[in-house]
């Protein structure tokens, strides 16, 4: 095999490794070939791949791979998993989305798997419920029998992400507030489709109660700190230059405190605040829409204030 400098990544996404298979998918019919042996077909090719592919009412496909064989387009639909665990009723939405599919014409039939490092599949109840299993190890050997100059760096990564299974932490689940997730998430895209909301369906235990939100800045982001009654816009690492944030903040919109914004240390970090009604994620969605709708708007309220500081001073304050 051809030798390659070591490769470190700080950590490996399940995001990651859908990018490395995606490729793969595109590149290598022998790579296609691991997926299709399993589904009896063959001499097929890709005419298309999608990562993360949304459904409104139905949540996310990781992987979506439409191959042509014998005149026929084909869709193969894959849920990715690392460490997290596989959620109840997500293969079933899988094959929900698969038939929405066939329906709109994408494909005229389908086929789901997950792909996973061996000791997740084995352990995880819910894994087991996908029709089609590949794991990572036998991906693992794909690349270790081929001699080309991309390989070995991908085998690292491989080699990670299967470390990262063995020493993940596994979610205890907490079902109401695992449902009290996916409603808000709905609610979300339904309300404020514009706001980054970094949720992909996952379990959550029952001490997730801090949705999270992007920016258009890389080190600052959102929490709805559902507990506090606070919407944070926090500043990473920015404990030091409080003044700074509130500098960029009252240059932005003026008198911030009329506007309803205040500005705090929290840890390591500077946030700009508003308050918003205390949450409780234990209870049943329906009970505490109203208090959703008003968390969310404070979230889009600081999704908006974040495009209007200035760009310069933010990635300035930022830079470690």
């Amino acid at each position: 095999m051809i030798n390659t400098p070591v490769c470190r990544f700080s950590d490996v996404s399940e995001h990651d490794m859908d990018m490395l298979f995606l490729e793969e998918f595109v590149c290598s019919r022998r790579f296609l070939e691991i997926f299709t042996s399993m589904i009896g077909i063959g001499d097929a090719k890709v005419a298309y791949v999608h990562a993360s592919k949304t459904d409104a009412a139905l949540g996310e496909s990781d992987m979506t791979v439409v191959i042509e064989s014998a005149g026929e387009r084909i869709g193969l639909l894959i849920e990715d998993k690392i460490d997290a665990i596989a959620m109840p009723q997500q293969s079933a939405r899988y094959d929900l989305r698969g038939q929405k599919g066939v329906d709109s014409g994408d494909y005229s039939r389908f086929f789901v798997f997950i792909v996973a490092p061996q000791k997740y599949l084995l352990l995880n109840v819910e894994a087991q419920k996908y029709p089609n299993k590949v794991e990572y190890e036998t991906i693992l050997s794909y690349f270790e029998e081929l001699d080309d100059p991309r390989s070995p760096f991908k085998i690292q990564q491989i080699k990670q992400a299967i470390e990262k299974q063995k020493k993940g932490y596994q979610v205890e689940i907490d079902e109401a507030v695992t449902e009290f997730w996916s409603k808000y998430s709905e609610y979300q895209k339904e309300h404020y489709p514009n706001i980054k909301f970094r949720y992909n369906g996952e379990i959550k235990g029952s001490f997730a109660i801090w949705p999270r939100f992007q920016t258009v800045y890389d080190g600052l982001y959102m929490n709805h700190k559902t507990e506090m009654g606070f919407v944070d816009m926090t500043f990473e690492g920015c404990a030091d230059k409080i003044l700074d944030v509130e500098g960029l903040l009252s240059d932005a919109v003026g008198d911030y405190l009329k506007e309803g914004f205040s500005v705090h240390k929290t840890g390591k970090s500077t946030a700009i605040r508003l308050i918003v009604p205390v949450l409780d994620l234990h209870k049943p969605f329906d009970s505490e829409v109203e208090k959703v709708e008003r968390g969310l708007a404070a979230v889009n309220k600081m999704s908006e204030l974040a495009k209007l500081l200035d760009f310069r001073g933010v990635v300035s304050l930022l830079k470690k």
